[in-house]
């Protein structure tokens, strides 16, 4: 059996960590020694501990690995795991988007070689009626969706 020091050498989790991980349940000491509250882990224990670390690397709350731990099943663990490589593609393309508009950004000031500049004109327009479609689409290739219901909804007007 190895202390709990030893096996956060090993397993390359802080102590405190594995505290935590023994508080939730997660990863609990094969034995704890009731004078002296001292945690002894066993070597097989390592694989799980190298699990834990892996999943929390991946983005994996500690809920979500309790549950995952709690019914071992490779096909959920699969699915689990489509499901946050779909969640992390989502934030890549997000983080994409934001950068380009950063990159956009910075040739214009640039190229203008000073900072951006609005000029606001103040205009009255003379009375119009206005049709408006709200949805939330998965994706902006979508958008002839919007299109066609409004010329739908507008149809009897003409």
């Amino acid at each position: 059996m190895l202390k709990i020091g030893d096996f956060s050498k090993l397993s390359r989790l802080s102590v405190r960590m594995l505290r935590h991980y023994d508080e939730r349940g997660l990863l609990v000491p094969l034995s704890t020694d009731p004078f002296t509250g001292y945690r002894y882990y066993a070597e097989e224990q390592l694989a799980a501990a190298a699990h834990i670390a892996a999943l929390r690397a991946m983005g994996f709350s500690l809920a979500e690995i309790s549950a995952l731990a709690r019914q071992p099943d490779r096909d959920r663990l699969m699915e689990a795991l489509a499901a946050r490589r779909a969640q992390e593609a989502a934030a890549l393309e997000d983080a994409r988007h934001r950068l380009r508009l950063l990159d956009t950004a910075l040739q214009r000031l640039q190229k203008e070689g000073t900072a951006m500049k609005y000029d606001v004109t103040i205009k009255t327009l003379p009375e119009r009626q206005v049709a408006s479609v709200r949805m939330t689409l998965p994706a902006y290739e979508m958008e002839g969706t919007l299109w066609g219901t409004l010329v739908q909804e507008t149809a009897p007007l003409h």
